[in-house]
């Protein structure tokens, strides 16, 4: 029998590792091709994150106030750059920026692989029971998002701030899911991360945020259960961690105050929001992105278009790389706001934003059903982790609109929404999770399976295809 259980066990772990090892190799390798061939000065930002490094390397700090042309990222949270700096002192090359193109693409490739290994681990240990192979195509559509493949070649502090705080929210979601609501070993991790995620860019605020709102959520309904010593409990274990986000927070507020006035890093006087834009910018959705699906030229008039392109689509000019500026120009098509891409690359832009419509549907539904819980079965919302799930929609999309009023600008709400991208592979991971779950024993659980298999692999491939460089 012994030796029966230890054999189950070995192939149960053997499957296990095929379906981590496949989403590996892809990213990995798509990862791999985009850090040999994209452009690390690309954008109009990545000039200046390097001078914020040059700065510490040459002086050991960051440019000093005020703002000017070339340090105009000098406001943003310092960690990233110390870390980056420490990171190329260590080399012992004397440093320059051809020394930081052959370095840095590995340093940023590595942590690229390691973002992928955390979305696998958490998929494969904790959304059960999904067949492997479900579970493994789940992992591939996230990590294949090209707002995924684009924030983790790119030289700038976004996957920093997306990983602490996925880990923080997934933390407190793991915490709600197993009942350890008073373990102050998981709001202390929680707090520890969002705080790291704070340090390294402001918006790690909205995970601050989230860590807020459960605790005060979990306070109150032990409070109206009359369970008055868990409550207590929660308080404390809950307090603790405070020091650890708020602290990040204070200090990277007076690194910017020194150079804007707005704690936040909103930068200049902003016109008012409904000068900018009419009230049906955030009610409508802009159908023209199936027919040239790139920002500013379609989906400007949609708030929820410009959210969707970003998630699916590039959202900064990935296909502006010196790896095709060779290419003959009756190979290549004019694209709004870009160099000239091929024409095929232009087919897939096409195609997978037919594809990511189920993936889309996918997140709503799984926001639908956990606000469904919410409502109508509220005392089981906290234990299935729906309340997290809400509350961290809530923050984020409540901070992108916040910011999007206070400074309303169409280019702002293409760039800041990438930081709301692993809300959407969260949101895609418990989606797909509730979809099985529920339709697991009805005759159609089948079909819906198979379905939802087919779009995800379809998804991927043609993601792959898309950001792939040089263009195939």
């Amino acid at each position: 029998m012994t030796v029966l259980l230890g054999h189950i066990r070995k192939r149960q772990s053997g499957k296990t590792f095929i379906a981590l090892l496949i989403p590996l190799i892809l990213a990995g390798a798509l990862q791999l091709n985009n850090h040999l061939y994209y452009d690390l000065d690309l954008g109009y930002d990545m000039p200046m994150h390097f001078n914020n490094t040059m700065a510490i390397i040459d002086t050991g700090q960051m440019p000093p106030p005020p703002l000017l042309p070339n340090t105009y990222e000098a406001h943003q949270a310092p960690a990233f750059y110390y870390l980056s700096a420490w990171i190329l002192q260590i080399t012992n090359y004397d440093f320059d920026w051809y020394t930081f193109i052959v370095i840095m693409p590995w340093v940023l490739y590595l942590v690229g692989m390691i973002w992928v290994i955390l979305i696998a681990n958490f998929v494969l240990r904790t959304i059960r029971p999904i067949p492997l192979f479900l579970r493994s195509l789940i992992i591939c559509v996230v990590v294949l998002f090209p707002n995924n493949t684009i924030m983790s070649v790119m030289y700038n502090n976004d996957l920093s701030v997306t990983i602490f705080g996925a880990l923080s929210v997934w933390t407190l979601w793991l915490m709600c899911r197993t009942n350890q609501l008073t373990s102050k070993s998981l709001w202390l991790r929680a707090a520890l991360l969002a705080g790291l995620a704070t340090l390294f860019k402001l918006s790690g605020l909205i995970i601050i945020g989230v860590y807020g709102a459960l605790a005060a959520y979990i306070i109150l309904q032990t409070l109206w259960q009359r369970h008055f010593e868990k409550a207590r409990q929660v308080i404390i274990a809950a307090s603790l961690g405070l020091p650890l986000m708020l602290i990040p927070w204070m200090y990277n507020s007076n690194h910017t105050s020194q150079y804007i006035e707005s704690p936040l890093g909103v930068i200049g006087d902003a016109p008012y929001v409904w000068d900018v834009v009419d009230p049906s910018f955030f009610l409508t959705f802009d159908l023209d992105i199936f027919d040239v699906p790139f920002a500013f030229e379609t989906g400007k008039s949609s708030f929820w278009t410009l959210q969707f392109l970003t998630l699916h689509n590039d959202y900064y000019n990935h296909w502006n790389s010196s790896a095709y500026k060779d290419y003959p120009p009756y190979r290549l098509v004019e694209v709004p706001h870009r160099d000239p891409m091929p024409y095929t690359r232009l087919q897939d832009a096409v195609v997978l934003q037919y594809l990511a419509i189920p993936i889309t549907l996918v997140i709503v539904f799984g926001v639908g059903v956990s606000l469904y819980r919410l409502i109508f079965r509220n005392r089981f919302a906290l234990r299935d982790g729906s309340v997290v799930v809400l509350i961290y929609v809530g923050m984020s999309q409540g901070a992108q609109l916040v910011r999007f009023i206070a400074h309303p600008d169409i280019k702002g709400v293409i760039i800041h929404a990438r930081h709301l991208g692993f809300i959407y592979g969260f949101m895609f991971i418990i989606g797909a999770w509730w979809l099985l779950k529920l339709t697991k024993h009805r005759r159609y659980g089948e079909i819906l399976s198979l379905s939802l298999a087919t779009f995800m692999l379809a998804y991927s491939l043609v993601a792959i295809r898309l950001m792939w460089l040089p263009p195939i």
